[in-house]
């Protein structure tokens, strides 16, 4: 017994060193968790860069394909006889979320208001039945909306502004009346009154063919309302309306800025007592 408690003796590892090695063990562990921290540390920061760049690439992605849909020449329909032009719009943030889409459609084919009338379309000198028109576009193009605007225009045949203000704001209401009466009650329906035309009014011969592009027809289809923030949306489609009339590959024949309401201080928009 003796001996064995000589040999336990000689083999057992001085406190000193043992305290060394477990202190160089415990700076090496925490050396390299320090460095696992750093490594995790720079992945992470790369990780958010890079999730980063991808967002605003993204974001700029969602944008130019916005712009891009609004420089593109119209699509053509032609619905139970009716000759559409549909012009693409829509907002995009800096995010690139999407905040507005939607589509101007314009009735083509010598389809217009008929002079100093508000409730009458005529084609060719021909009258053509509004309801027709309503039904064709609430059974087909009009099916996905969530919102549908209204617009009223009136060309440059009276001098009394106000009184041709009032007979496109009649044109306005008069197509609500028609589409609220078929269109379902969960989609809102607004007016926008682009007022008299204003522009090379002096040679025109009154309710003539060079005033009969003055007051042409046509509703705007929204599909995505992101915001109720109705200065929002007034600011939208008095911006895209603009823009149709600016890009020359749209061959649009109506610009905003010809029309009285656009220069005037007071709302363009119109919120029905019916609209939700």
């Amino acid at each position: 017994m003796p001996s064995i408690k000589k040999a336990n003796s000689e083999n057992r590892i001085p406190e000193t060193i043992y305290i060394a090695l477990l202190s160089a063990i415990i700076i090496l562990l925490l050396t390299n968790q320090f460095n696992l921290i750093a490594d995790v540390a720079v992945l992470k920061k790369d990780f958010i860069i890079k999730k980063d760049c991808c967002e605003k690439t993204g974001a700029r992605l969602t944008a130019l394909e916005a712009q891009l849909e609004t420089l593109a020449p119209p699509i053509e329909y032609k619905i139970d006889g009716y000759h559409i032009s549909s012009y693409k719009i829509s907002d995009v943030s800096r995010s690139g979320e999407e905040l507005m889409r939607g589509e101007i459609y314009l009735l083509n084919g010598s389809y217009r208001w008929e002079c100093a009338r508000w409730n009458v379309i005529v084609q060719a000198g021909e009258v053509k039945p509004v309801d027709e028109l309503v039904n064709a576009l609430t059974d087909t193009l009009l099916k996905d909306a969530v919102a549908i605007v209204c617009v009223g225009t009136a060309s440059s045949e009276d001098p009394n502004v106000n009184r041709q203000e009032s007979l496109a704001a009649q044109r306005m209401d008069f197509l609500h009346d028609k589409l609220v009466s078929v269109i379902p009650n969960h989609i809102k329906i607004y007016g926008f009154n682009f007022g008299q035309y204003l522009r090379d009014t002096n040679q025109k011969v009154r309710c003539s063919g060079s005033t009969e592009e003055e007051r042409r027809v046509f509703i705007v289809k929204i599909t995505k309302l992101s915001t109720n923030n109705i200065g929002y949306l007034e600011e939208f489609l008095r911006r895209k309306f603009g823009e149709v009339a600016s890009n020359p590959q749209s061959n649009f024949p109506v610009d905003i800025r010809d029309y009285s309401m656009h220069f005037k201080s007071e709302s363009m928009l119109r919120i029905y007592s019916s609209s939700k």
